[in-house]
């Protein structure tokens, strides 16, 4: 047997391995989100012993069927464990992120209801809220593990916006706005709603980018010339000399 890598599963569709282009030990998805392979040729994962398919869940008796509804996440509100905690113990109490984003949750003409996620950054777990104009989470829903699916979804688009680029850069610069991302991706980004926040992260750590920031309601980025295939004459030459 001829064992080319070693990773240790840590859960939720996570890993823990060395990374050879990074030359660093890292924290990744297990599956790769655009070809869906796992990392390495020959890999083999180490499972944690207590590993178990343990979730949480609200369990109601003798329900004939689940009425459920599109939801459409239009901010996350991004919370350690401990706040996580104490704000899904005290649901009915006024908040300031619910307060100052009132106008993002509603029902659209299709029916679809507009909510925020409170997600808790390290159980990954979340509840949807519509507060309906209260200034507390009027209507809220559990959702266990979410967090994995949020993620898998961000670097899905991550993936495409750099794809995007390198295809279409002639320098390695790109911008691509916000409205952008939400026409073409399906994902509303804006600056502090916590969507934006997660994928601007995202970016950061794919191996393609060299700088990133956020500017006037866009992401400007700057990629590594080994990765443009469509190079002007003078980058293609500066690229050779590097």
């Amino acid at each position: 047997m001829n064992i080319t890598h070693v990773g240790v599963y840590a859960g939720g569709g996570k890993v823990i391995d060395a990374s050879y282009s990074k030359g660093k030990v890292v924290y990744r998805n297990l599956f790769d989100s655009n070809k869906q392979m796992l990392y390495g040729e020959t890999t083999y994962f180490i499972i944690r012993e207590d590993f178990m398919l343990i979730t949480k869940a609200i369990l109601q008796r003798k329900r004939s069927e689940f009425n459920t509804q599109n939801c459409v996440i239009e901010g996350i509100e991004l919370m350690d464990g401990d706040e996580f905690e104490e704000f899904s113990n005290n649901l009915l109490e006024d908040r300031d992120f619910i307060i100052e984003r009132k106008e993002e949750m509603y029902r659209d003409s299709e029916g679809q209801i507009h909510v925020l996620l409170a997600l808790d950054t390290e159980g990954g777990d979340g509840i949807l809220i519509d507060s309906q104009g209260h200034d507390y989470a009027r209507y809220t829903a559990f959702m266990p593990n979410i967090k994995p699916y949020i993620e898998q979804q961000i670097s899905i688009v991550a993936g495409q916006i750099i794809k995007e680029a390198a295809e279409n850069s002639s320098n390695g610069s790109w911008a691509i706005f916000f409205d952008e991302i939400e026409e073409n991706h399906g994902l509303i980004v804006k600056e502090n709603n916590g969507i934006g926040t997660m994928l601007l992260d995202e970016l950061h750590r794919r191996e393609e980018i060299a700088e990133i920031e956020i500017e006037d309601e866009c992401f400007d980025m700057t990629l590594y010339l080994d990765y443009c295939i469509n190079l002007d004459d003078e980058k293609q030459g500066q690229n050779m000399k590097m």
